[in-house]
């Protein structure tokens, strides 16, 4: 592709004037606007704008509004233009209502990283000033990834949030705690920092717990 505007044939003042484009110029501007068409049909981000993305990995050089079918984890997602995020996002009225996070087990007050679907705390102290750590598990229960290092690494404003189920209805959650703050992927695991705290309940052991991520999940 050498140009991606419009080449327009000159026929000339008036007819056969021989101040037109020769046959070879003309011949040429057809096929390199024949050529921008092709590309945009079956190969540009306009071809790409027609369709989603099914794979397990990320499209490469992703533009923004990209959908991409996350086909290892049957996740929607979307591209901001700098990260890959769930759609709809876990933000959204729709998301909140009916499933407010991913299902995580707290495994213990420690600062190792936690096991697939698990969570870990470096304090059982969760306020803002107790400068805690929430290390999250790149996997939940249920096996599901969220994210990973080679699509998104630091979010330096974020809120997490902890719900648990009450019933099996579609709107029964209550939240247990939420914080603002900032995250970090780190290998295998999300480090949530806390700057500080909406609301905090008591957290218990072996209890499984719903937890939403802004920007994240």
């Amino acid at each position: 592709m050498t140009t991606r505007n419009r080449l327009v044939i000159s026929n000339g003042t008036v007819a056969n004037d021989g101040t037109g484009d020769t046959l070879y110029d003309a011949t040429t501007k057809i096929n390199n606007n024949f050529e921008m068409l092709w590309y945009d049909l079956y190969q540009g981000v306009a071809a790409r704008q027609r369709y989603i993305a099914l794979d397990s990995n990320p499209p490469a050089d992703p533009f923004e509004g990209e959908m991409w079918l996350d086909t290892k984890t049957d996740t929607m997602m979307v591209y901001d233009g700098l990260y890959w995020f769930e759609f709809p996002s876990v933000g959204s009225s729709i998301a909140t209502l009916h499933y407010p996070g991913r299902n995580f087990e707290l495994e213990a007050i420690t600062d190792s990283s936690p096991e697939f679907g698990y969570f870990t705390m470096t304090n059982e102290d969760l306020s803002e000033t107790s400068n805690a750590n929430i290390r999250i598990s790149s996997h939940d229960k249920s096996n599901k990834s969220f994210m990973s290092s080679s699509n998104m690494g630091t979010i330096s404003s974020t809120k997490l949030s902890m719900w648990t189920k009450t019933s099996g209805g579609l709107d029964d959650w209550e939240l247990v705690c939420s914080f603002r703050g900032s995250a970090v992927y780190e290998t295998d695991h999300w480090n949530f920092s806390i700057d500080s705290s909406f609301a905090t309940g008591n957290l218990d052991s072996d209890e499984t717990y719903y937890i939403s991520l802004d920007g994240v999940w």
